[in-house]
Formats: C-alpha cells, sequence, structure tokens
C-alpha cells in the first residue's frame, strides 16, 4: 500500500538524515532488528534519524565496519 498524504505537523517538510557505513541506495528500506553499534552489538527494535547533520556525521563515525563514511 502506498501512502500519498503530504506529511503533516512539525516535521512536515523537515529533512532526516542517517549516518552509515553500509552501501545504501535510493529506494533502500532502512528496518529494525538489525545489530546496532551500540547496546553491545545487540539488535535494535529502532532505527535513528536526525534532523541535525551533525548527529549523522556522528553516527556514521561509530557505526561498525571499514567501509566509507555515508549520510
Amino acid at each position: 500500500m502506498t501512502d500519498t498524504a503530504a506529511p503533516t505537523g512539525p516535521d512536515a517538510g523537515a529533512t532526516f538524515f542517517h549516518g552509515t557505513r553500509a552501501d545504501l541506495g535510493p529506494g533502500d528500506l532502512l528496518m529494525p532488528g538489525r545489530a546496532g553499534n551500540y547496546a553491545g552489538g545487540q539488535p535494535l527494535s529502532w532505527i535513528y534519524f536526525s534532523a541535525a547533520l551533525e548527529s549523522a556525521i556522528w553516527g556514521c563515525e561509530l557505526a561498525a565496519g571499514d567501509g566509507p563514511q555515508r549520510i
């Protein structure tokens, strides 16, 4: 099911960032359940997004792996 309704509320029109080392492309789905970079690598039931670019950069720096940092 595709939701075509326009976003509403305080976040309408906001840009959110996600910092990672994963090689993601346009349209790739982010979903919880993967090992996190925090809490000893336990699977997380959430995904971190930030409206602040600096926070996403920090997420890249903390991300596990040897790949390049990506936002």
